[in-house]
């Protein structure tokens, strides 16, 4: 009788010791999942409150928390691309601005040099005016005159002045 006890007492044993067994292994399996995961944790949440301190600070909101944190960082993406536009606009309008000032400055390089022309010109017109005037000249001189007077007209027309 003692050995239908000692072959059920021994599989019994060896049940419980293969459970006591898997139960230490899977204490220890465990343990280590855990000590794997709690790190991990740590660092992901040492890295939320790093963004959530940047969030912050560049939005100039300290009570942001974390749960609005994605839709903050969609609307600074939002005036970063606002911003670049306006940027982009702004220096377009600049080159065309300095396209108008170089074509502005030849035009005032071309009437600068036609209104030296008319200048001279009639400065030559006085002084034979002056001369005439001294000493009076025939009808051919004030013809002349004229003419030149003319020249000096049809400049100051070209010029758009």
């Amino acid at each position: 009788m003692f050995g239908f006890f000692a072959g059920i007492g021994g599989k019994i044993i060896g049940g419980v010791s293969i459970a006591l067994a898997l139960t230490l292994l899977w204490g220890f399996r465990v343990d280590h999942l855990r000590a794997n995961w709690k790190g991990k944790y740590e660092t992901l949440h040492g890295e939320a409150q790093t963004v959530l301190i940047a969030l912050r600070t560049t939005t100039n909101n300290p009570k942001l928390e974390w749960k609005n944190a994605p839709g903050q960082i969609v609307a600074l993406g939002e005036e970063v691309k606002s911003l670049k536009s306006e940027i982009n606009d702004t220096n377009e309008k600049l080159d065309d601005m300095a396209r108008r000032f170089v074509e502005a400055k030849a035009k005032a390089v071309e009437l600068r040099r036609i209104a030296d022309r008319a200048q001279a010109q009639r400065q030559a017109a006085l002084a034979k005016l002056s001369d005439m005037a001294i000493t009076p000249g025939t009808r051919q001189d004030c013809m002349t005159l004229l003419q030149e007077a003319e020249s000096a007209l049809d400049l100051v027309r070209e010029a758009g002045i």
